[in-house]
């Protein structure tokens, strides 16, 4: 097959089975937007008989009069060492009518770290503080820990930046989570801590022009979970010298 319209340093293979590097002018004769073979005068199109058309890998060259190993590595953009691997035996002594087998490897697809990600989040610590590796954790085993330098960035392991902890109030010796500080959207199920129920918690649907949502709003002891309501409940029960 023939591309057209023919590019400047692109290759192509002639009739007799040459390869040129297309040039503004030569091989081939080009008038009026044209193009003609140089030896026979002949039209070239993509569909023409004179079978002009584009180099293609793999190929297999005959060395021609006047061919070094050079002029070979040059006229087809490959290393030699690639044509050598490609040949095996070839030497830089080429001989007339040698066959090579010439083939172009396409590059290999770049392919980033698999840990990229996490390394710019880790660059951006860095530059905010002088021991960026308490932010982070690995994993081990089916555990989270602390690093405890800088990340070796094994691709076989997990890295994180640590979860924040949720915020909490300090009710006597336990910790307990933060209650809502502003209303929830209407329509979203609270948990109240409760002391006098074994449950320690009672779930209720917030509504702002509820009274009632609305006091224990002000008192802080709205929850969006049970479990933080019943640590609430139990933490009151403790302080004022229940039994939890």
């Amino acid at each position: 097959m023939l591309t057209l319209p023919l590019k400047p340093g692109e290759r192509y293979v002639l009739p007799d089975g040459s390869v040129e590097i297309a040039t503004e002018n030569a091989p081939w004769v080009n008038v009026d937007g044209r193009l003609y073979h140089p030896l026979t005068g002949e039209q070239i199109t993509s569909g023409s008989a004179v079978e002009l058309r584009d180099l293609e890998f793999p190929f297999e060259y005959t060395v021609r009069n006047g061919d070094t190993w050079i002029s070979v590595t040059d006229l087809f953009g490959v290393p030699w060492v690639d044509i050598q691997e490609a040949n095996p035996g070839v030497t830089i002594d080429l001989l007339l009518g040698q066959k090579l087998w010439i083939d172009r490897a396409e590059p290999a697809a770049v392919v980033g770290h698999v840990h990229a990600e996490r390394m710019v989040e880790y660059a951006q610590d860095a530059a905010q503080c002088a021991e960026p590796w308490q932010l982070w954790q690995r994993q081990k085993g089916t555990e989270w820990v602390p690093c405890r330098g800088n990340p070796a960035w094994n691709p076989k392991t997990q890295y994180r930046r640590a979860p924040v902890p949720a915020p909490t109030i300090r009710i006597g010796e336990i910790d307990v989570p933060e209650p809502l500080r502003v209303a929830p959207a209407t329509g979203t199920r609270v948990y109240i801590p409760m002391l006098g129920d074994e449950k320690f918690s009672e779930g209720i649907i917030f509504d702002p022009e509820d009274d009632t949502c609305a006091m224990w709003l002000r008192r802080g002891w709205l929850h969006l979970t049970r479990e933080a309501a019943e640590t609430h409940a139990r933490a009151l029960i403790a302080v004022s010298g229940g039994a939890v």
